[in-house]
């Protein structure tokens, strides 16, 4: 007998569960440390959308309260939950 697939879920509708549930702050360090806040609907624009569903699910499927991404030496990204 083969694996079960996990089910699929639609990307707008991981949009709307980050949405509901966390806040998205990302930061540039070697710019400056200004941080900012995005909405799970534009993250793709500074991930690439790979990268948003790869992270999307991994903090759906997270028990912590904050999960931290850094990209690239100097983009860090958490997602905090609610």
């Amino acid at each position: 007998m083969g694996k079960i697939a996990k089910k699929e879920i639609p990307l707008n509708e991981m949009v709307k569960e980050i949405n509901k549930n966390f806040i998205i702050r990302y930061s540039f360090h070697k710019l400056d440390k200004i941080t900012s806040l995005i909405g799970a609907g534009k993250y793709n624009t500074i991930v690439g959308r790979e990268k948003q569903i790869e992270h999307f699910r991994k903090v759906l499927e997270s028990k912590q309260d904050k999960v931290t991404f850094k990209i690239r030496g100097s983009l860090k990204i958490d997602f905090i939950n609610k």
